[in-house]
């Protein structure tokens, strides 16, 4: 079962750190004869309780984190809509994927 970009419960899990989880999905995966998707490994693990980021990813709505790398659309949502590095990954866009030019910045 995925998201519209590909995020299925073992990237959920593994994303936000739930080792115990993403463990028994796994044995599940195994048990049922499934093959683990390249796309089910996030490129980083987050802390979801230890962040103090204000920002959120408007794709996954995880946290940024300080000092990470985000696309922002100064259109979307009135001019407030970020999307995290890991989502860009993943081919995630802003509301309107064609006609907005996502402009690359820090969180500080």
């Amino acid at each position: 079962m995925q998201k519209n970009f590909g995020q299925t419960p073992l990237w959920w899990a593994r994303r936000t750190g739930h080792h115990e989880i993403a463990d028994l999905l796994l044995e599940k995966y195994r048990e049922n004869g499934m093959v683990v998707q390249k796309d089910d490994s996030p490129i980083r693990t987050i802390s979801v309780s230890d962040n103090k980021s204000n920002r959120y990813c408007d794709v996954c709505m995880l946290r940024i984190l300080d000092r990470d790398m985000y696309y922002h659309c100064r259109v979307c949502n009135s001019g407030d809509f970020d999307i995290c590095e890991e989502c860009v990954a993943l081919k995630a866009h802003c509301l309107d994927q064609s006609a907005h030019t996502l402009i690359k910045e820090v969180n500080t």
